[in-house]
């Protein structure tokens, strides 16, 4: 496997559970301190998370291998 075939498969396996931990702690914070509703900060945290993966898959197939 090489390096970019590497990162790939981490970022398409790997990517969306990290950003959501992260994600999730920061929102937590929001939602307590305006009355947010939980479901909703979820549907808008999944859309970012799999905006922000499809961006950074586009990146790496960018990448050339020598």
């Amino acid at each position: 496997m090489t390096p970019k075939e590497d990162l790939i498969d981490w970022v398409s396996n790997n990517l969306d559970e990290v950003l959501m931990d992260d994600l999730s702690k920061i929102a937590d914070t929001y939602i307590k301190a305006n009355g947010w509703d939980q479901v909703e900060i979820d549907l808008m945290l999944e859309e970012m998370i799999q905006s922000t993966k499809e961006g950074i898959l586009n990146v790496v197939e960018t990448y050339e291998e020598y």
